[in-house]
């Protein structure tokens, strides 16, 4: 159990024992001292939420339904003090069952939610903003958990994509020697350059006239 957890169990059940005392005075200032401190106690463990159970069981302890209609009115004082009594036992039970799961969670490693992304730099991104957001809305603050939650999903789809883009380009050409792909040529080395005109190898013109024939 941690520090923060154990001086919010005292607190509560010091809470419980003046309430108790209370129980049987008739001190109007001591219980609205005592009413004070329990709401401060409940702004702190709810968050500052109305919507927080915890806020909601406070704000009914004051109440009561008339029995011939539909009018709210203020519950009697000493009927208060044992209905918040009752909201200090479930505030102490539910950090007591807080406090259990940590441990267990502590004591039994959790599988990774986010091994099916591709990006393995952006799993512990997605962990942490996934946790963040699912602390904004339990503190009511509906605003933050969408933005973070939000960002979780949009991260998961553009790396899902990503994935499937790459996996649909064509693959790479391979690396062949040039020559393979060529025509065979061959390499004798006998072939002569092309024949010079006929005639030429003698050193006559092919131009030249014939001589004449001698007198007789």
């Amino acid at each position: 159990m941690t520090d923060v957890v154990q001086s919010v169990i005292e607190q509560i059940d010091r809470l419980r024992e003046r309430g108790q005392r209370l129980a049987a005075s008739r001190s109007v200032e001591a219980v609205r001292l005592w009413q004070q401190d329990c709401a401060a106690l409940v702004n702190q463990l709810s968050g500052g939420s109305k919507a927080h159970w915890l806020s909601r069981a406070f704000s009914q302890a004051f109440l009561v339904r008339a029995t011939g209609g539909d009018v709210v009115v203020e519950a009697a004082s000493a009927e208060i003090v044992e209905r918040l009594l009752d909201v200090l036992s479930q505030a102490r039970t539910s950090v007591a069952q807080i406090t259990d799961a940590a441990a267990a969670s502590a004591a039994t490693p959790r599988a990774p939610r986010f091994e099916f992304v591709h990006n393995a730099e952006l799993r512990p991104v997605l962990e942490r903003a996934l946790t963040d957001g699912r602390a904004a809305l339990d503190a009511g603050d509906a605003r933050l958990a969408l933005i973070l939650l939000s960002s979780v999903l949009e991260a998961i789809i553009t790396d899902a994509l990503e994935h499937s883009f790459t996996s649909l380009q064509p693959p790479a050409p391979s690396h062949l020697s040039f020559a393979s792909h060529q025509s065979p040529v061959t390499s004798h080395s006998s072939l002569a350059s092309p024949q010079p005109p006929r005639g030429s190898q003698s050193g006559l013109s092919t131009n030249a006239s014939p001589k004449p024939n001698a007198p007789v």
